[in-house]
């Protein structure tokens, strides 16, 4: 094998090496995960699908423009 073959050869190896620590890293991080319960806040108007969507068409008592018919 040549120098800058064993050279590539060995990053190649590094690069796996790496790879795998982060990977269990990760794993890690995750299986101890936050064991603490947290109570959610109480919903808002916000939250709701109502707000965010609106009403589909004005209602019988909605606003009008003078002059325009309903």
């Amino acid at each position: 094998m040549t120098p800058d073959r064993e050279r590539a050869v060995g990053s190649t190896r590094d690069r796996d090496d790496e790879d795998a620590a982060a990977v269990i890293a990760v794993i890690a991080a995750l299986a101890t995960g936050n064991s603490k319960t947290s109570e959610s806040a109480p919903r808002s108007a916000w939250g709701s699908p109502a707000h965010r969507l609106g009403v589909v068409a004005p209602g019988q008592h909605a606003w009008w423009m003078s002059g325009v018919g309903r």
